[in-house]
């Protein structure tokens, strides 16, 4: 209950902000576990990445991957929904078109990028999430894995 609670406080800030005025949250999941490996714009910090993910649904089928830091910040890899597909016989790809870098509350607006993130279902147990984009201020990539527990899930509208 905790968790849902946070999850919700962030939808006014990081890394929603104005997008989410524009374009409504319709649901947000949110994992556990540890994160293997965070580059932003070319540079490694994957020392600060934290042990959380979120997965964003968007009335408009946009749908991101959110990977946070310890000191405030959030990387947001985003494509459309209706685009994935199936990557073998537990994943899919989403190919990626944005990444949104955002610190304490504030967010870039989103940037151009090309890339693709491939996830597995995390309700079925432990599952892999990795992302990479190459955008207009570099290079950026993460991976994640979850601890196996079911997700908080957030339902914000239909």
């Amino acid at each position: 209950m905790r968790a849902l609670l946070i999850l919700t406080c962030f939808i006014g800030g990081i890394p929603f902000g104005v997008a989410a005025k524009q374009n409504p949250v319709k649901q947000i999941i949110a994992v556990k576990g540890k994160c293997d490996k965070l580059i932003v714009s070319g540079k490694t910090i994957t020392p600060k990445c934290k042990g959380l993910l979120w997965n964003a649904s968007f009335a408009d089928s946009r749908t991101g991957f959110y990977f946070f830091t310890v000191d405030g910040a959030a990387l947001s890899f985003s494509g459309l929904g209706k685009k994935q597909v199936k990557q073998g016989d537990k994943a899919l790809r989403l190919p990626i078109d944005h990444t949104i870098f955002g610190f304490q509350k504030t967010s870039d607006r989103p940037l151009s990028a090309s890339g693709q993130c491939v996830f597995e279902n995390p309700f079925t147990g432990v599952a892999h999430v990795q992302c990479k984009a190459e955008g207009q201020t570099g290079h950026f990539e993460a991976s994640f894995v979850t601890d196996g527990k079911p997700p908080v899930s957030s339902m914000k509208g239909k």
